[in-house]
């Protein structure tokens, strides 16, 4: 029942978005193929009082942009472009990943967070001027991490591994990735109101949610966030609409009204468990991580910003896909509220 379902929702995250502080806030939940519940919540911009809109307004997923990345993977290893075990050395033009351990880091290993790097971020993972952002190629020369475990043998969290196979895609493809992505993924799902594209494109920009932080119990406008560098990792810009359009398509094994973005066989191989350090947890699959919510796996991904808080869930038992996403620093109290944001 809508109603119902309405109510409940709005019983949730009303009465913790004012006590956390949050300005902004989306949901939208496709069930059965149907789009059965989709609102906005405060405002999209809090001076001019303007309201969200599920269908217009854009968040920052953060992390949760990975999937398009993975997906994006997937494609090519489909067009034989890509071997999955293939030693990543083999289609990088510019730089090469240190030889530190015998075994090589494969694309399987970036899909699972298992390549073995140390992570970093402080100056350089989000900024805020878009002049200082540099070209993912050159970023991923420079900010090399080290490579601190052997492949395969521990998953520790890589927004670098992430963003290199965003540069894989885009070399072997012959695209910038966020063209390859445009071209590939939102188009072909009709999800008009994303991009990967830092400063967003005009006809965007008018409906991106504002940045806020929170200081002296007022909003605070903060600038647009920059991830140029690390783009495919986590730049997008996406409605809670086209999320969940994206959410279908893989519940319908990567095809959405007719368009196919992958074949089934690819987004079984994603979702199906990859990699765990003990059996009785659920495990990762290829990008998509899974969680247990009351006994049903579901599978997705979260994430964070400095200013947004977002997760796309993923339940092929119920056959249902949801996207959420709070703004300000409270909104990962609101978002917290639908389960575990998997990242």
């Amino acid at each position: 029942d809508p109603a119902v379902l309405e109510v409940f929702i709005d019983g949730v995250v009303q009465p913790l978005m004012k006590n956390n502080n949050s300005p902004s806030g989306t949901v939208a939940i496709m069930r059965n193929g149907q789009l059965v519940f989709a609102k906005g919540y405060g405002f999209q911009d809090v001076e001019k009082q303007v309201p969200v809109d599920p269908f217009t307004t854009l968040f920052r997923p953060g992390s949760t942009s990975k999937l398009f990345t993975w997906v994006s993977v997937m494609q090519q290893v489909e067009q034989g472009k890509l071997d999955l075990d293939a030693d990543v050395n083999t289609y990088l033009e510019t730089f090469r990943i240190k030889d530190t351990f015998d075994q090589p880091i494969t694309l399987r290993h970036i899909l699972t967070h298992t390549p073995g790097f140390e992570d970093g971020a402080m100056g350089y993972l989000i900024i805020d001027d878009p002049e200082k952002a540099l070209p993912l190629r050159e970023a991923m020369a420079k900010y090399q991490p080290m490579r601190v475990n052997p492949p395969g043998a521990q998953t520790a969290y890589s927004n670098y591994a992430t963003a290199l196979a965003g540069l894989i895609v885009s070399n072997v493809s012959g695209l910038e990735f966020n063209d390859y992505v445009q071209q590939n993924i939102f188009n072909p799902l009709g999800m008009r109101h994303s991009s990967f594209m830092e400063p967003l494109p005009d006809d965007l920009a008018d409906h991106m949610a504002v940045s806020y932080g929170n200081e002296a119990g007022a909003f605070l406008e903060k600038p647009f966030e920059i991830i140029t560098s690390f783009g495919p990792a986590g730049a997008m810009s996406s409605s809670a609409a086209d999320m969940v359009r994206f959410g279908q398509a893989i519940l319908n094994g990567g095809e959405l009204d007719g368009v196919r973005i992958l074949k089934p066989a690819s987004v079984d191989e994603m979702l199906k468990p990859q990699f765990t350090h003990d059996e009785r947890l659920m495990g990762m699959g290829l990008g998509f991580y899974a969680g247990d919510y009351e006994g049903f796996r579901v599978v997705g991904h979260g994430g964070d910003t400095r200013w947004f808080h977002s997760y796309l869930g993923i339940d092929p038992a119920n056959d249902m896909t949801f996207f959420v996403s709070f703004g300000g620093p409270g909104g990962s109290a609101v978002r917290s509220s639908f389960g575990p944001a998997l990242y």
